[in-house]
C-alpha cells in the first residue's frame, strides 16, 4: 500500500528559517534507513506559503489569493511518498521521524493513503515511468518510444543509435540496479 505522509510548516519554516546541520544529518539518516528497506519513494520539503498561491473555487468563480497564508498550523511543509504492506506499519516507521527538533513546538504528521482514480490504490500503470522501470523485471523493454539521447523507455538501448548502452538513463549516465529515490529535505525551508 502506499501512503502519503504529510509534513507540517511551522513558524521557522514560514519565516524562512533553515533546518541546522544537525538536523538535517538527522533527517537524512532516517531517510537513509527508509530507502534501505525499501520503503520510501520519494520525498520533499516545499518552499514557505509567501512563495505560493492559492485558487479557491465557487461555482464558476475562480479566484487565486497570493501567500503568505496566515493558518501556519495548517499548512503543508512537505511530504514523504511511502510503501509499506500496512497503515501500522507506516505508522510505526513514521514514529521514528525526527520532526520535532528538540525544544520546537508539538506538531504533527498526517498518513494518508494512496488512492487511484477508480479509489484503489494505485496500481502500476499508474505510476510514474521511472518507478515502473524500476519494478520491471531485468531484462523486459518496455514501450518502443524513444526517450532523450536515443534509449527508450525503460531503459532498452534503441539498436539505431550506435553504441548506445541498454544501462544508460535519458542523458547517457548509467542508472542503478534499482530506483534511487533522490530524497530532499529542507526542514520546511523548500531550500535544496
Amino acid at each position: 500500500m502506499r501512503f502519503m505522509v504529510i509534513t507540517k510548516a511551522t513558524a521557522d519554516s514560514e519565516a524562512g528559517r533553515p533546518a541546522s546541520t544537525e538536523e538535517i544529518a538527522t533527517m537524512g539518516g532516517f531517510l537513509q534507513e527508509l530507502t534501505d528497506a525499501g520503503v520510501l519513494l520519494a520525498a520533499e520539503g516545499i518552499h514557505l506559503s509567501a512563495k505560493g498561491a492559492r485558487i479557491y473555487f465557487d461555482g464558476e468563480k475562480k479566484t487565486v489569493v497570493d501567500g503568505p497564508f496566515a493558518e501556519t498550523k495548517e499548512l503543508v511543509g512537505g511530504f514523504f511518498l511511502v510503501e509499506t504492506k500496512t497503515l501500522e506499519e507506516c505508522v510505526e516507521w513514521f514514529k521514528r521521524c525526527p520532526i520535532q527538533p528538540p525544544g520546537a513546538a508539538p506538531t504533527n504528521i498526517e498518513i494518508r493513503r494512496s488512492a487511484g482514480p477508480t479509489g484503489r490504490p494505485a496500481g502500476p500503470a499508474q505510476l510514474p515511468p521511472a518507478v515502473q522501470r524500476a519494478r520491471r523485471p531485468a531484462g523486459q523493454a518496455g514501450p518502443a518510444r524513444r526517450g532523450a539521447g536515443g534509449v527508450r523507455a525503460g531503459g532498452v538501448a534503441d539498436p539505431q543509435r550506435a553504441g548506445a548502452d541498454p544501462a544508460a538513463g535519458p542523458r547517457g549516465r548509467l542508472r542503478p540496479a534499482r530506483l534511487r529515490v533522490r530524497a530532499r529535505w529542507s526542514g520546511g525551508t523548500g531550500r535544496r
